[in-house]
């Protein structure tokens, strides 16, 4: 089970930080958005994901050298720098683009003006069919802050973070 959680937040991790091929004006506010987070320093994720046995959390942090994961209390170091995380996320989205965006819509999340988007974006574990997803960016720093699919709420901060282990 822990592995298939460890794959499902990987997906979702590499998914949502790719490259939209898309002529919508929207997907492409999406798409900015996606690939300005590969350019910060340190980004935190934490993802809520829906099974059949309830809920898990899984956290990750990702660094310019390396990206780490914790599922249940234990951290794990995967060398996947943010180079090859983007390339990966590339190419993931080549298999899976973007459609159906709309949006902006104005929202406040925590206090912070954000631009809400909803998409579409087939689903890597469920071949042949879509997820809608709903993202908020920020209205000033055009990053992401909030992801919610129908089995996965993630929510993004960024910082100075370090490595956890």
């Amino acid at each position: 089970m822990r592995l298939f959680i460890a794959s499902a937040t990987l997906a979702t991790l590499l998914t949502s930080v790719a490259t939209a091929q898309t002529a919508e004006p929207a997907c492409q506010a999406i798409t900015k958005a996606m690939l300005i987070m590969n350019d910060q320093p340190g980004v935190r994720q934490v993802s809520a994901i829906k099974g059949n046995g309830g809920e898990d959390q899984v956290e990750a942090i990702l660094l310019p050298d390396a990206m780490y994961i914790r599922d249940d209390k234990q951290w794990r170091r995967m060398p996947m720098d943010a180079t090859r995380r983007k390339s990966m996320a590339e190419a993931a989205l080549l298999q899976m683009p973007l459609s159906d965006c709309t949006g902006p819509q104005s929202e406040t999340l925590n206090g912070t003006a954000m631009n809400v988007y909803e998409y579409k974006q087939p689903n890597p574990m469920k071949p042949g069919t879509k997820t809608s997803a709903k993202l908020w960016i920020g209205a000033k720093d055009g990053l992401m802050h909030r992801m919610e699919a129908a089995t996965v709420t993630q929510t993004i901060e960024y910082g100075a973070f370090k490595p956890p282990i």
